[in-house]
């Protein structure tokens, strides 16, 4: 009974430690993509509507300094743009990160890395139309973050809640296995022919309560049917011993009269 309980108690508390750990977490990462698309793509919309790159700068700049974010820009094969400044697009480390690797038919890639020991997002967007590469840096979220903690709270919390249940457990097996061995041990004694000995049981349940009257009730039974047949016996015994007197004595008299009969002496 305690395996089976702690058998669906750990599917239950395995199941959510999985949905935490891989669904919510996954459906948070993708809802956290799509804001990120949608942020990115607003800036190369504000960009593209810079009539040069020195326009395009100075929205960088606004952009970085308004949000917790990095914006850099590839315009064609010329220029790269970020809050440092213009440099050129020739041999610039931002084409050999793995986000600005587009594959046929992607215009939006998405990836996360530690940077000097800070978890970071990074999401790049190209725009065919005006030949432009952006790419929008964002430190984790708070959200993330919080998410992080409440996997380890909930995996703690998973493992108290099945230490609990196993607790638990024994002491409902202990609450209902201490009468039924009490109750064994007393129908043992009755089997054995101490049939005075009363079943008693410690418990509140109602149903154990029962059980002890109702064994009470058949040893008791039991009793008067053994006192019956031992008064019955008895009676037999009488009855047979007083027919056997009865029958004895005539067979002990004729027994008499033929040993007379048979006699020499008899005239």
């Amino acid at each position: 009974m305690i395996l089976t309980f702690l058998f669906f108690v750990g599917i239950a508390v395995a199941t959510v430690g999985l949905y935490i750990t891989f669904v919510l977490r996954n459906e948070v990462q993708i809802s956290y993509q799509q804001t990120m698309f949608q942020q990115v793509s607003r800036v190369a919309s504000v960009l593209e509507d810079a009539d040069s790159n020195a326009n395009r700068l100075e929205k960088i700049l606004t952009m970085s300094q308004m949000g917790d974010i990095q914006i850099d820009v590839a315009v064609g094969d010329s220029v790269v743009i970020n809050s440092s400044g213009m440099a050129s697009a020739i041999n610039h480390p931002l084409f050999n990160t793995a986000e600005m690797q587009f594959s046929s038919g992607t215009d939006v890639n998405h990836v996360e890395r530690e940077v000097s020991g800070q978890h970071v997002y990074f999401s790049a967007l190209q725009r065919p139309g005006s030949g432009m590469i952006v790419r929008v840096r964002q430190p984790s979220p708070l959200l993330f973050r919080m998410i992080n903690r409440l996997q380890f709270t909930m995996v703690a919390a998973m493992i108290m809640a099945l230490l609990l249940a196993v607790f638990g457990s024994w002491i409902a097996a202990q609450r209902v296995t201490e009468p039924l061995q009490t109750i064994r041990n007393s129908a043992r004694s009755i089997s054995e022919g101490r049939l005075d000995e009363e079943i008693t049981v410690d418990s509140r349940a109602s149903e154990f309560q029962d059980l002890a009257k109702s064994l009470n009730l058949m040893s008791d039974t039991f009793k008067e049917k053994i006192d019956e047949l031992q008064r019955m016996a008895h009676l037999q015994n009488e009855f047979i011993g007083n027919v056997s007197h009865e029958v004895r004595n005539p067979i002990f008299a004729v027994g008499g009269y033929l040993e007379a009969l048979a006699s020499s002496t008899l005239s």
